[in-house]
């Protein structure tokens, strides 16, 4: 027994198997226990005075034997209590547990993790970890959609995942002009990957637009034409009608982040004159999200911006109270 004791301190000291070791220390204790109190009955038969006090010496040592394997453990049996089901099914309901949330993020992207990061900020057990795959332009050409191929988003998805978060988001709004399709089944292959909850930018708009009951909406993007005609296509393929649009025609992605904050008011203004059920910003790289509640009392139209939605259906899909989010839009206050 000896031998295997040092063999197991050996195994501790490499800090791969301390719950192992544990559980085979109280094994071992036990088991001891165990053989020597069902030997009794046939010491009872033979030497019936030692019965009982052979049986008192082997609880005495059951009892020594777990109370050192306590002491000697107890940081390795608090990890493990609060790793355990067992333990959350016991916390405090109100105690603050955090949230992780993973955004897939374009490498250009300037834009929405300063705007996710401020979002966030009235959650303060919440907090958002980006992971980057290459996108530097937005085009139709086949080098420009194979920036969006998904063994590079998987890639970036799986090094998330190390952080154990609780949903993973795509941030971007590439399914617009590559189908709804395909975001679907991006979601499906991160979770096949990760086991980790995942949503996206597009399929949390469309979510918005189905249980708002929008039809007929505004569309506000930098794209070229073609990319701006194409997401106009996609949507009216899904039965949503856009009513009035806006666009700049630019193609190189960290562009869109320049755009300011008084041509981005005036081109919601035009298209807000169409009078659509609803206008999105369509971009996660432009910076629409912070002027949507202002934009909202002037117009009284709802404005869902792309980087609000795929934060509001993250925090949904965490179990958050999205009405926590205050001064970014109705979308947090309405849909919860």
């Amino acid at each position: 027994m000896r031998s295997l004791e040092c063999r197991l301190k050996q195994m501790e000291g490499s800090g791969k198997v301390v719950p192992l070791t544990l559980a085979w220390r109280a094994a071992l204790v036990l088991s001891c226990t165990a053989g020597g109190i069902l030997a009794t009955p046939g010491l009872a038969r033979l030497c019936p005075a030692r019965a009982h006090q052979k049986a008192g010496f082997y609880c005495v040592l059951s009892f020594i034997g777990l109370h050192t394997i306590l002491a000697n453990n107890v940081g390795t049996i608090i990890a493990l209590w609060g790793r355990s089901s067992l333990f959350r099914l016991f916390r405090r309901p109100n105690m603050k547990q955090r949230t992780l949330l993973g955004m897939l993020t374009p490498s250009s992207n300037t834009t929405l993790e300063p705007v996710t990061a401020a979002m966030l900020a009235g959650v303060p057990e919440a907090s958002a970890h980006f992971g980057r795959f290459r996108v530097t332009e937005i085009a139709l050409s086949d080098s420009a959609l194979a920036q969006f191929d998904d063994s590079e988003i998987l890639t970036a998805a799986e090094l998330l995942a190390d952080a154990r978060l609780d949903v993973i988001g795509w941030n971007g709004t590439s399914s617009g002009w590559l189908g709804f399709d395909a975001d679907e089944r991006l979601c499906k292959r991160i979770t096949e990957r990760t086991g980790i909850a995942s949503c996206t930018s597009v399929l949390a708009l469309n979510e918005i637009f189905e249980r708002t009951g929008v039809r007929r909406f505004g569309l506000v993007t930098p794209y070229r034409d073609d990319v701006q005609e194409r997401v106009i296509a996609t949507y009216a393929k899904a039965g949503f009608e856009c009513v009035g649009e806006q666009h700049l025609k630019l193609q190189d992605n960290f562009s869109f982040s320049e755009v300011g904050a008084e041509q981005i008011r005036a081109m919601v203004r035009e298209v807000a004159a169409t009078k659509p059920d609803a206008i999105t910003i369509f971009c996660t790289n432009l910076a629409g999200a912070p002027l949507a509640a202002e934009l909202e009392a002037e117009t009284g139209i709802p404005i869902y911006d792309t980087i609000s939605t795929v934060v509001w259906k993250s925090l949904r899909l965490a179990g958050v109270d999205t009405t926590r989010i205050k001064g970014w839009g109705r979308l947090f206050q309405d849909l919860t």
